[in-house]
């Protein structure tokens, strides 16, 4: 249970960043095709991709609760999902602006819990 409530939070913390990808390469494919796509048409298209941004970002608060509950609550605490929590924050400052919040968040809350890991120093 533990485990899985573990990888339930890390899949809400990666799935909004692959939104990200296919919405910046979504972008530039419309960008670039521009000229043939009516006005209206590219406008509602970007407003489009300007909300699922922000929808990714209340997924990954949500995949923080998850963790948060994993970590402190169930006491479930491997190397594995240190390392995660990591990298996702990392990946998460990059998001700019509305998921470095986030990552920073995340990566602070990893390093004041990272004795729990058995990680000192």
């Amino acid at each position: 249970m533990r485990r899985a409530l573990a990888i339930t939070g890390i899949l809400f913390l990666v799935a909004p960043l692959l939104l990200v990808l296919w919405t910046v390469i979504q972008y530039f494919v419309l960008k670039s095709q521009i000229h043939h796509v009516e006005e209206q048409f590219a406008r509602a298209s970007i407003v489009l991709m300007a909300f699922q941004l922000q929808g990714g970002v209340c997924t990954g608060f949500v995949g923080m609760i998850l963790l948060g509950l994993c970590v402190d609550g169930q006491g479930y605490r491997p190397r594995w999902l240190l390392w995660w929590m990591i990298s996702l924050g990392v990946l998460w400052l990059l998001y700019f602006p509305l998921g470095s919040t986030l990552g920073l968040a995340l990566l602070i809350y990893t390093a004041s819990k990272r004795k729990k890991f058995g990680v000192v120093r």
